[in-house]
């Protein structure tokens, strides 16, 4: 099965199943709610949080701009809409270790826009997803975390759309063990600490119309993973090779720029690339 028809299969059982729509949810009382966030009297709620809990099932938020220190749990079906990069969400001071500023898990249907995430504290990815399915991440900025700047595992049908990833200790965008169905489409990542787009573990992956650029190590790497596709992207100015693939034989490249890496341009092993 192709990549577009594997994940389009994916994302149809998701909406037949009620992950996604405008029903309140069985055992909810009452329906979808729209609920605002803004400075202290300006809006529903000051913490993005506080909404979050509040909110019923397939509900909406929307985030004024401003700088929220908080941390953000999500495990119901939103929407969340920020005002763009000033819309700013920064993991506190003495938050706990080996966690993110924005915890994705165990839900369906979550789609976060236009806003950015920020964790100068150690072991925090910007944002981590983990045993979820039909997650949207659109227009992010992900800049400045000391791991990843997002950090997919073990979820389903996962769209990365017109986001930025840049200066993070780490990776990026990491796509780990148990990810199946996930695009990556219009996407930049520069500066990060090891890879700008690390895919292994995974599968049914596509990559397209994305930048790398000036990572610590790959532009692009491919590891033990299958149905990978790399279509339009470039990767310029790495410190390792602009594209890696290992141990990963059917993975699809097609019109990629690659050029100016430190160790080399393109490296496919033991296969040759397609």
């Amino acid at each position: 099965m192709s990549w577009k028809a594997s994940f389009a299969a994916s994302l149809s059982l998701l909406l037949i199943a009620g992950g996604c729509g405008g029903s309140s949810g069985g055992g909810v009382i009452g329906g979808p709610q729209t609920l605002e966030v803004g400075p202290p009297g300006t809006a529903d709620y000051s913490s993005i949080q506080d909404a979050i809990d509040a909110a019923n099932p397939e509900s909406t938020i929307l985030v004024r701009a401003g700088t929220y220190v908080e941390q953000l749990n999500i495990d119901k079906s939103l929407t969340i809409t920020g005002a763009g990069p000033g819309t700013a969400v920064q993991f506190p001071a003495g938050g706990p270790a080996d966690s993110a500023v924005i915890h994705i898990h165990d839900v369906s249907s979550v789609r976060i826009a236009s806003l950015s995430v920020e964790a100068t504290e150690p072991d925090v990815d910007g944002i981590r997803v983990r045993d979820a399915a039909a997650i949207i991440l659109d227009s992010i900025e992900a800049r400045n975390n000391s791991q990843d700047g997002v950090d997919i595992r073990n979820s389903n049908a996962i769209q990365i759309l017109s986001s930025t990833f840049e200066d993070n200790g780490m990776d990026g965008i990491q796509v780990d063990i148990g990810a199946a169905n996930v695009a990556i489409v219009s996407c930049r990542s520069a500066l990060n600490g090891q890879d700008g787009i690390k895919v292994r573990n995974c599968s049914d992956v596509l990559v397209q119309e994305c930048t790398a650029s000036l990572n610590g190590d790959d532009g692009i790497l491919v590891r033990d993973a299958t149905g990978v596709e790399l279509i339009g992207n470039t990767s310029t100015n790495n410190i390792g090779w602009g594209i890696s693939v290992n141990n990963s034989p059917d993975t699809i490249m097609d019109d990629n720029t690659v050029s100016g890496n430190g160790t080399g341009n393109i490296k496919c092993e033991p296969d040759p690339c397609s």
